[in-house]
Formats: structure tokens, sequence, C-alpha cells
């Protein structure tokens, strides 16, 4: 295959991996793996400057020659993606060693962006396992990274995932004040999945304050985004939160509602965290209705 046919496959599995559909973005990353590895690291290079196109990867460092290391670039970026889709099923040791490998060649390669992504990716593992203090670590340097190149995009996404862990801990004015940045930027940037984001977890914490009128307006918006984006990971997150509200409205015929069908999607799509969390939840419901042995 081409460097452009490789690129494409991983630009592809990228957009799989956004919508939640984890088994096609594996697929399409493991296929360029396994053509990288019947080629020379050296085979594909580009000058300084070229494949600066929308769906181009992240320029990589200047080399000895002058040129760029575009084979490991795609190899990093396959492994990346795949650290991501670990991460998005609950298998963080595999993700942590993907990220690391990813971050290796990043590093060997002077991949700057790539850089960012892999240690802000390295953040989300730490704060899926409620590692708060190295998740907020590895979102900063990231941050600051993508700061300095002046990445928007980067900037959005890291503010938001620093917005996420002030929300776990607490601090509520400091998620709001994270998340608004953050949805801010992406508006800017005309990037609808981000806002769908950001605006998902604004209505998360309007939930934790109890403001649920609120909550459901920023949820409903932040479904309607995603539902046209077709981010089925994103839908069954907004669908569940919307589930945790009428819950806490004490309206458990719609929580049952929603809740399953968050269950369904997530179930689809192979997100055992998303199923765990569902089943949790739902168990809530039937011991709030005194029906003990279905919650068990």
């Amino acid at each position: 295959m081409t460097y452009e046919e490789l690129q494409t496959l991983l630009t592809q599995a990228v957009e799989y991996s956004n919508t939640g559909n984890y088994d096609e973005a594996e697929r399409l990353a493991n296929e360029v793996l396994a053509e990288l590895d019947k080629i020379p690291d050296d085979s594909f290079t580009l000058s300084i400057g070229e494949g600066r196109g929308e769906d181009s990867l992240p320029v990589i460092g200047e080399g000895r020659d002058g040129v760029i290391g575009a084979t490991q670039a795609l190899r990093a970026h396959a492994t990346r993606i795949l650290g991501v889709t670990s991460t998005h099923r609950g298998n963080y040791a595999t993700a942590l060693k993907l990220f690391t490998a990813a971050l290796n060649i990043n590093e060997s390669t002077h991949d700057r962006e790539g850089i960012a992504k892999t240690l802000g990716n390295i953040g989300t593992v730490h704060w899926s396992v409620s590692d708060y203090p190295y998740a907020l670590e590895y979102y900063g340097k990231a941050l600051a990274l993508d700061e300095g190149l002046g990445n928007k995009a980067g900037v959005a996404i890291w503010l938001g995932n620093i917005g996420h862990v002030h929300a776990k801990l607490s601090d509520y004015p400091r998620a709001l004040e994270y998340y608004g940045k953050a949805l801010a930027l992406d508006e800017e940037l005309g990037n609808k999945a981000g806002v769908a984001r950001h605006l998902g977890s604004i209505g998360n914490v309007h939930n934790k304050l109890s403001d649920y009128d609120r909550a459901l307006e920023y949820y409903g918006k932040a479904l309607a985004l995603d539902e046209e984006l077709g981010n089925k990971a994103g839908v069954a997150r907004h669908l569940g939160n919307i589930g945790l509200v009428h819950r806490n409205l004490s309206d458990y015929a719609r929580a049952l509602e929603y809740m399953g069908k968050a269950l369904a999607l997530d179930e689809e799509l192979g997100n055992k965290r998303g199923v765990a969390i569902c089943l949790g939840n739902i168990g809530i419901v039937h011991r709030n209705l005194s029906d003990y042995p279905r919650a068990l």
C-alpha cells in the first residue's frame, strides 16, 4: 500500500473510534500495522511541510536528513488508536502499554503533536482508574505542548479533560470553568463532536448540583448533536445520563427506559465500562422500587 492509502485507513479508524465502532477501528489499525511490518522503517518520507491536508498526520520533527519519518508516524498513530479503543473497552493495562509504545516512537521522531496526544491519552487512562493527580499531570503536559503549537483542537480536548478531573473531585466551579473554555474553543472551530462532549459534561455538573432542568437541557443538546454525527458512544452516554436525571426525579419508568437504551448501545459497542455503569444504575432503580431480587 502507498503512504496515502495507509493514512486514509487510519483516518477512517479514527472516525470509527470517535463514533464508538471500536471493532472496525481496531481492524483498520491492525491492518495498517500488518502492512508496515512488511516494509522497512524508511520506506516513506515526506519533505518538511508536506502532508498537511485536513486529514493528514501531525508534522513530524525534522530528522538528520531534513525529512519526516512518515513510516514511524503511521506506526505510532495506529498504535495510539489501539490504545484508545482499549481504554474505551476498560483494558487499561493494555492501553498503557500501547500508549507507551506510541510515545516512544513519537519522542524518537520528535513528533510534538503526537507526544501531546499520547500524553493526554495516558492521562485518560489514569482518570479512568481514579488516579487524578497523575491524570492532571499528563493532561497539563499535553495542554502546554498544544498551546505552544497553537493547536486549538488539542487545547480544547485537554481543557475538557481537566474539567473532568475537577468534576470527579467535586470542584464544580472549576469544572464548569474548564468546560466553558473548551466549549468556546470547539464552537469557534466548528467541532460538533467536541461541542457535544462538552455540553454533556456541563450537564453532568448541573445534575450533580441537582439543577435537573438545566441538566436535561444540556444533555438534550448533546444527544441531538451526537445522533446527527452518528456517534453511538456519545448517544449511549447521554441516554444514560438522562436516565440518571429521571431517577433523581423519582421518575423510575423513564429512568429505566433511557438506561435500557444506553445499555443496549454499550453492549453493541463492546464498551465494558459503559455496560457496567448502566447495569449498576438499573440496579439502583430496582432497589429504589424495592424490587430487591432484580436489583441484585
